[in-house]
């Protein structure tokens, strides 16, 4: 994403492309990444909420309190 900000894509049309990634992660630690990536990336809080939130009801509950939990606290509830 960096590279194509740095050649001035839009904002926009760079949300839109990672978007279309999301589906393509088979797995959830590969969708978690995807959804910090979100942050790190465009600093959308609201939007990797979302996201948590979905993937959230997508794994199992050991999964959800071990590693989404803490990737959320980690990464969405402490704004920098």
């Amino acid at each position: 994403m960096q590279s194509l900000k740095a050649k001035g894509v839009g904002e926009s049309l760079c949300k839109k492309l990672y978007m279309e990634c999301k589906d393509r992660f088979e797995n959830s630690l590969e969708r978690l990444q995807w959804v910090e990536g979100i942050l790190i990336h465009f600093g959308d809080h609201g939007w990797a909420g979302q996201e948590y939130k979905e993937l959230q009801n997508k794994v199992s509950e050991e999964t959800k309190w071990t590693v989404i939990f803490s990737s959320r606290k980690h990464r969405l509830e402490r704004r920098v």
